[in-house]
């Protein structure tokens, strides 16, 4: 039986191998942390099509369990006036989505799921190399050593198997942004049921079912801090309330991560024996909210491929094939930058993002070189 060495054990990493077993295929988990994936503590949003992807291998469930849906926006301009808003995937028949959760609950949730499957996590295997022809040798940093068919670099921002792959890839650079971000129950912060809000100025909040508000917002810079002074000193002179309730709130944390990006489309996404998904193959300063959505589709359209093309290289370029124009198109639309109000309202069009949300996936669907 074929077997995989998933390199990193987050959203992408644990997909992968749920999609990889359902399709036949069995697979161990290196996750380079002790006890789960790295930035635990930032909260996310899975849209309709991270749903569709989880359904498609029958992993939608945990996850349901352990969020909270989101199905309404508003965008807020400077002075706090709603200027635009509608459902989320405005017409979109997903009964489920979207999910606003924290992103280690993501990983519990396709952790635990994984587990009770029979799947295989190592925590603590860095990975450093991986050579191999008829099969592939990755070696870690503790000088532990594992083999398999094939490996899948599922290991973010700083992947390794990107630059095993491809020794002249594009590598990350720093946006000039740090992304603030964390959790409130004060109630002074002005909240809406069932609505992410999108304020002008750069803050992003919705509040859960239990008036927990989750927010971020981009800081110049990058540093320890401190986070919420900086914030307080961005929107002392903002001409609306909201920015500076929320950073004026009492918080149960706040956490930071410099914001990174790939500065060019990454030419190879794989190699006779490895291949890259999510953040690894793909990485934008801005997602649309779609970064575990896309990582996800990714896991499941890799899986797919393996299944149904014998040849790996040729599985892995129909993969890539299928992958890298949605990514693009994804990357090009978070880097159109919004000047004016008119611009903003143009970009708030729910027909603007449909493409993004009314991807399918049919796992019986059979895919061809």
């Amino acid at each position: 039986m074929t077997h995989a060495l998933i390199i990193g054990g987050g959203i992408a990493g644990a997909a992968t191998a749920l999609a990889l077993g359902k399709a036949g295929v069995t697979s161990t988990v290196y996750e380079a942390y002790p006890s789960g994936g790295d930035d635990v503590g930032a909260w996310l949003m899975v849209m309709h099509n991270g749903m569709d992807a989880l359904r498609a291998i029958d992993a939608d469930r945990p996850v349901i369990e352990r969020s909270f849906r989101t199905t309404n926006v508003e965008y807020l301009d400077p002075a706090d006036t709603i200027f635009a808003s509608g459902p989320l995937g405005a017409g979109h028949p997903d009964p489920d989505g979207p999910r606003t959760i924290r992103r280690a609950d993501l990983y519990l949730a396709l952790q635990g799921e994984l587990l009770r499957r029979g799947g295989k996590i190592q925590h603590g295997k860095r990975l450093v190399s991986a050579v191999g022809s008829d099969r592939v040798v990755a070696t870690f940093a503790d000088g532990s050593t594992a083999e398999g068919d094939f490996l899948v670099g599922a290991d973010g921002v700083w992947s390794t198997t990107r630059n095993l792959i491809d020794p002249e890839a594009p590598q990350p650079q720093f946006t000039g942004l740090t992304l603030v971000y964390g959790y409130s129950r004060d109630t002074s912060i002005p909240t809406v049921p069932d609505t992410c809000r999108l304020v002008a100025g750069g803050v992003v909040y919705t509040t859960s079912p239990d008036n927990e508000t989750f927010w971020a917002s981009g800081v110049p810079g990058e540093g320890d801090g401190p986070w919420l002074k900086a914030l307080a000193a961005q929107f002392a002179d903002a001409p609306g309330e909201v920015p500076r309730r929320i950073v004026g709130a009492e918080h149960e944390e706040v956490l930071a991560t410099a914001i990174h990006h790939l500065p060019e489309q990454l030419p190879h996404w794989h190699n006779a024996r490895m291949a890259l998904v999510g953040d690894a193959a793909h990485l934008s300063a801005t997602s649309a909210a779609q970064g575990a959505s896309i990582a996800l589709e990714d896991s499941v359209i890799l899986a797919m491929c393996v299944r149904d093309i014998p040849d790996l290289e040729q599985a892995f370029a129909t993969y890539q094939r299928i992958r890298a124009p949605r990514a693009q198109r994804l990357a090009e639309l978070t880097a159109r930058q919004v000047r004016t109000p008119e611009e903003a309202r143009d970009n708030a069009r729910p027909e603007v993002r449909a493409w993004l949300y009314e991807h399918e996936i049919h796992w019986n669907e059979v895919i061809k070189p």
